[in-house]
């Protein structure tokens, strides 16, 4: 009898040992969900039910809802679950990751996030954008939808019959602090749109993955895995499209990829029937498109900088694309061919009739307004209106009255000639490099034919150094 005592006793003072770890990694996990709240009260409103905590390395907070402060639609999700292979990992999580402790495992799981294509705020967004979007041409995927059409807001969604976007999110990450090694893999699908993926692979200095020194933990692209498959989608724009034009499905895909041979014709991109085929195919009904880079020895900001054009970036890493379950081959694609021009890049982006033309453009016989957009984004020559007059008034001035002073310029970045860069020693600049890749930071010193810049990489700063051959465009700030 004494001994089923003390047996009831010891298994009693366990049960209360377990019932006091319990309470201590709930409430801990409560007064971190409780600080974030706060510390997010000042852009947006954010409740939650209930919250699980699982011993065994689980946290799960139900009826979670984000109102953004100044309107009225929520963004409403079931539950928010985070996992770790660590299970105290979650007594101290802030502390644990500015210390570069990760756990071998780490995953946050969002169930079923809603949000009506009707928000107020998305249309908030949308007036904005319309602004901006007013004097450019469609956007590619807008092409032959209706005359008028120039991108796919959220109310051409509502059109197409997608009144609201349910979606379940995964996130997984595997660090090892020790080896310098980051895999990070991300997973989602819309429910009635599609689903996506990607995996990414980096490495980086052993030891420096953490927010103190991860500036100089010089991370380096290993891999990068996209994945996109089609759940209704197309067959809802395709649908809607074709109404909106006027025209069968078949003809307005027709019209859609003929306009875009257009549009890439003005760029000067000389695209092979290959990748117009591999476009075809991705944007039908029910595409599963795969996408990835290995690059050669790993992909960091240093060799970006090196390298002297696009196609040695391409070629660099290693692309390959599969779609439908088939391989495209790339191998023989020539992409200083498909690459688009960079002086038309660089200006204003050219109108793009909303029917198909009988000839498809050239930079050539590209419309006057484009060779004119360009030509004056060379120069620095705004858009004059019709009459070249000049609106603005003069101050009419009396005998003995001293004029008006001339209002200084506004200091702004400005196109800066090379040899001229040494009057400008640790001014701001901002510089464009042949391939597309933008440097902004400080300008630390011309030595020769090279230029430094002192730019910031996370909570660090980094001097680069680049060849003028490889200089499309400076710009100082003056």
């Amino acid at each position: 009898m004494r001994a089923l005592n003390r047996l009831f006793g010891g298994l009693l003072i366990l049960v209360l040992l377990a019932g006091g770890a319990y309470g201590y990694v709930w409430y801990s996990a409560k007064n971190f969900l409780d600080q974030q709240i706060a510390a997010l009260s000042s852009a947006a409103q954010l409740t939650y039910q209930s919250l699980q905590v699982d011993p065994r390395g689980a946290v799960r907070v139900e009826g979670l809802q984000l109102l953004l402060n100044g309107y009225r639609s929520p963004i409403d999700m079931d539950a928010l679950g985070l996992r770790a292979s660590d299970p105290l990992f979650f007594l101290d999580p802030v502390g644990r990751l500015e210390r570069g402790e990760y756990p071998e495992f780490l995953s946050i799981e969002v169930e079923s996030l809603r949000l009506s294509s009707a928000a107020d705020f998305l249309q908030a967004l949308e007036r904005t954008a319309a602004q901006n979007r007013s004097q450019m041409a469609p956007q590619l995927g807008a092409l032959g939808c209706g005359e008028d059409l120039l991108a796919f807001t959220p109310q051409v969604w509502v059109g197409m019959g997608i009144n609201e976007f349910d979606t379940d999110v995964v996130l997984t990450i595997r660090a090892d602090n020790d080896r310098g090694t980051l895999d990070l893999f991300s997973e989602s699908e819309t429910a009635g749109v599609g689903a996506a993926s990607a995996d990414l692979s980096l490495s980086f200095a052993a030891g420096y993955l953490k927010p103190d020194t991860f500036a100089a933990a010089n991370p380096r692209l290993k891999s990068l895995e996209l994945s996109y498959r089609d759940m209704g989608y197309f067959a809802k724009r395709d649908r809607f499209c074709a109404q909106l034009s006027g025209v069968a499905e078949a003809e307005y895909r027709a019209q859609h990829l003929e306009l875009a041979k257009q549009r890439a014709a003005v760029y000067s991109m000389q695209v092979p029937e290959l990748l117009w085929q591999a476009y075809e195919d991705s944007n039908d009904k029910g595409a599963d498109v795969r996408l990835g880079v290995n690059p050669v020895g790993g992909l960091g900001a240093e060799i970006l900088l090196a390298l002297d054009s696009p196609v040695q970036l391409i070629d660099r890493m290693r692309p390959h694309l599969e779609i439908n379950g088939r391989p495209v081959d790339l191998a023989n694609v020539d992409w200083s061919d498909v690459w688009p021009d960079p002086q038309t890049l660089l200006s204003a982006q050219p109108p793009t009739p909303s029917r198909v033309q009988t000839e498809p453009q050239s930079l050539v016989d590209a419309p006057e307004s484009v060779q004119a957009q360009s030509s004056e984004q060379e120069s620095g020559v705004g858009s004059v209106m019709a009459g070249g007059q000049n609106d603005s008034q003069q101050m009419i001035e009396f005998p003995g009255m001293a004029p008006k002073p001339e209002p200084a310029p506004p200091v702004k970045f400005r196109r800066t000639d090379f040899d001229d860069l040494k009057d400008y020693i640790y001014a701001d600049i901002r510089i464009f490099t042949y391939y597309g890749n933008r440097v902004e930071g400080r300008l630390e010193a011309v030595e020769g034919d090279s230029i430094k810049i002192l730019h910031r990489v996370g909570k660090g700063m980094a001097i680069y150094p680049v060849d003028r051959a490889k200089l499309d465009v400076i710009e100082v700030m003056r």
